[in-house]
């Protein structure tokens, strides 16, 4: 992915202004989630002169309002929604200082002219991959208009990485396809790689980006530590006796 473009939410219109018609674009950090139910509730609080209730200096909004979550999951099915639905509302909020949007389909000629003005660049993302992009978030936190449900204002945290162990893979693609549950195995590697997605025979790689050594893993005591240290010895000695025992479910 060398040509791609990699940024971290919130950002500052230099990184904004520097993006192009065209660009792929990696995010992490931070983004926003609300939809036009929400977006409507912001703009009439700058009509009445109140404070708004999250802080769109640097911010990047996705168009999304996320299906239910599964157990063990941050967020359901999180595919765009068409941007159209927001642009009577755009304008104002990119006065506002939001520095990016992501959603899918096209707009409005006052809400691209606003764009321009502000520096702000619009993102497109794959419509129909809902549960694909579900993966790449790790913590989804309500923020505000609780009472919208799945419209409501939300963070939705991004990896910082897309790095994932080989033996992982198996699991990743029963969740994408809602198999879920069929495998006891595979529902155990992805409780595993939710904690740590690389795991080598020194080294982890937890979920928030951090390199773990096996050196200082035996030093720790702390609770996640623990979790991690029994999640790897069942997982080796789980896949010691499939490799000596087939049948071993």
């Amino acid at each position: 992915m060398s040509d791609v473009k990699r940024i971290r939410a919130p950002f500052d219109e230099a990184t904004a202004r520097s993006l192009r018609a065209g660009d792929r674009v990696l995010i992490t950090g931070t983004i926003i989630a609300a939809r036009d139910a929400a977006h409507k509730r912001l703009v009439e609080a700058l009509d009445r002169g109140e404070e708004l209730p999250v802080d769109l200096d640097g911010a990047v909004i996705y168009y999304v309002g996320p299906s239910p979550a599964r157990p063990g999951r941050a967020i359901g099915a999180a595919g765009p929604t068409t941007a159209g639905r927001m642009d009577a509302y755009t304008p104002t909020l990119l006065a506002q200082g939001l520095r990016g949007m992501i959603g899918k389909g096209y707009r409005k000629p006052d809400v691209v002219e606003a764009m321009q003005r502000h520096g702000v660049p619009y993102l497109a993302a794959v419509g129909g991959a809902g549960a694909l992009i579900s993966q790449r978030i790790k913590k989804y936190t309500v923020l505000a208009y609780p009472d919208l449900g799945p419209e409501a204002v939300a963070a939705l945290d991004l990896p910082e990485d897309g790095v994932l162990s080989a033996s992982f893979l198996g699991s990743v693609l029963l969740d994408l396809t809602g198999r879920a549950g069929e495998s006891p195995w595979f529902d155990f590697l992805s409780s595993l790689r939710r904690i740590a997605p690389v795991v080598q025979k020194k080294t982890y790689i937890l979920a928030d980006g951090s390199v773990l050594p096996q050196r200082i893993l035996n030093e720790q005591t702390d609770e996640s530590s623990m979790e991690l240290k029994d999640a790897v010895r069942k997982w080796r000695c789980w896949s010691y006796y499939k490799l000596k025992y087939a049948d071993v479910g």
